[in-house]
């Protein structure tokens, strides 16, 4: 059977990767299309094109208002090929996604045996009460079916030619994404993880790792198939297994020897791994910060880090030579405007190489989303619909000087890689409301983020850029 993934953004789906190199060991054909690269008008002559027998959607929860958009063309013109929806907003939001009128199965589970035991069930080698891991509505109501264990990475099949040998944008950026391991052991009230621990209760490790030969092999075949000057391992938290980053930073530089991304949690750095970081070929790594407040982070994001972890982190990452990117949020509840300046001096003292700068987007319906409804700073009704397209825009909370962290979120990026400027940003920051102005900080921040984080020349740069504009 042919299954087509249909996505918004251009870039390559590390879960779709994964999905369509499972369905590829069962002989299923796969297929994607990205829509923005494709004129909407020429969306159902796509479809028709690809001749699928099962349309397959991977959603963040910023898609949301996306997804009910195109939906409704796609099931008006092909009304007789089931829709699955999957990723992570499915898992989140089962019942929610159920509910559209144009949905027929929701893949609430990991993707890759639920997919398969849909196509064996459409093929009526199954009934539909073997298919593990889905919702689907039946007499009215929503049912959900157990979940499938999860997955064992050991045998893991990548698929990186559904997005490389189709797409060339892709396949000449220089960087290439990889993940070595699923999930992350902690439980910070902002992210994903802490409510997918309780969606998979019971299903086996949530945090696995694929064997470190099994995870040079991905890299290499990419290495000696496509372009590729930089790789960037884009783990939850890449660092959580010392002996298997020894194993890895040894046969990675030997075998890959291109510089390496990762991801790290500062409380948990220590000499010894930034060793291995380095040995391996690291050149930068990214730490969350979140923010400058401690009793914030700790009572409010459940992040239980210090200030002095991170300035630790901060000196054992340079002396070692290795950039650190930090990752922070503004516009959180209870912050104040010394607050998000104390952010921006944290990561000028952690030395900070630079950052990416969000606005908190509390997910509806989790804990974190559900506080803010109790301290009044998000409206009781507050869903899907609410939530801006991106983490760079403005805040949905009403919190007091709003506008004055906004704007200091803006300049926070350009304010931390150079020091020098932090008080004359911060005081237009604080002064002038004039958000064109603002918004170009924030760009140019972005711009030479794009530069130092994937290890880019200005022409690629900016390439990158054009290439980025399509996902705003």
């Amino acid at each position: 059977m042919k299954v087509l993934f249909i996505q918004k953004y251009v870039f390559a789906y590390l879960g779709i990767i994964s999905i369509t190199g499972y369905l590829q060991k069962y002989q299923h054909e796969s297929s994607v299309l990205i829509d923005n690269l494709i004129d909407r008008k020429d969306l159902i002559k796509k479809i028709e094109e690809e001749n699928p027998d099962v349309i397959c959607f991977s959603l963040m929860s910023t898609d949301h208002s996306w997804f009910t958009e195109i939906i409704k063309p796609i099931k008006s013109n092909f009304p007789d090929i089931p829709i699955l929806v999957g990723g992570v907003h499915s898992i989140l939001y089962p019942e929610d996604i159920a509910s559209i009128p144009e949905v027929d199965y929701v893949c609430y589970g990991e993707g890759e045996a639920t997919i398969l035991q849909l196509l064996e069930y459409l093929k009526k080698e199954k009934t539909i009460d073997e298919v593990n891991g889905i919702a689907y509505k039946k007499d009215g109501e929503i049912h959900k079916n157990p979940l499938n264990n999860l997955i064992s990475l050991d045998d893991f099949t990548d698929n990186r030619k559904i997005y490389f040998d189709h797409y060339k944008i892709l396949r000449e950026i220089p960087f290439k994404v990889f993940n070595s391991s699923r999930g992350c052991p902690y439980t910070c009230t902002f992210c994903s993880n802490k409510y997918l621990q309780r969606v998979f209760k019971g299903t086996g490790p949530y945090v696995r790792q694929k064997p470190v030969d099994h995870f040079i092999s991905e890299i290499k075949y990419v290495k000696d198939n496509y372009d590729m000057k930089f790789v960037f391992i884009a783990d939850d938290l890449f660092t959580w297994n010392k002996e298997w980053l020894k194993e890895f930073s040894q046969k990675y530089k030997t075998i890959i020897g291109i510089p390496f991304f990762c991801t790290a949690r500062a409380d948990r750095l220590d000499e010894e791994i930034v060793q291995y970081l380095a040995d391996g070929g690291c050149t930068c790594v990214s730490c969350g910060v979140e923010t400058g407040n401690p009793e914030i982070r700790k009572e409010i994001l459940n992040k239980n880090i210090t200030d002095e972890d991170f300035i630790r982190a901060g000196k054992l990452l340079r002396k070692a030579g290795i950039l650190l990117q930090t990752s922070n949020m503004f516009c959180l509840p209870n912050e104040t405007v010394e607050d998000a300046i104390k952010t921006i001096d944290l990561n000028i003292k952690m030395g900070t190489a630079f950052t990416l700068s969000a606005i908190l987007m509390p997910f509806p319906k989790t804990d974190l989303a559900n506080k803010c409804i109790e301290m009044g700073i998000l409206k009781p009704d507050y869903s899907f619909k609410d939530m801006p397209v991106s983490f760079a825009t403005n805040s949905v909370l009403s919190i007091k000087d709003k506008d004055t962290i906004e704007r200091i979120q803006k300049v926070s990026s350009l304010a931390i890689q150079y020091p020098k400027l932090r008080n004359l940003l911060i005081f237009l920051a604080k002064h002038v409301k004039f958000r064109p102005l603002h918004f170009a900080f924030f760009v140019l921040g972005t711009i030479l983020r794009f530069r130092i984080e994937r290890n880019l020349n200005i022409f690629e740069t900016f390439c990158h850029l054009w290439i980025y504009r399509k996902n705003i």
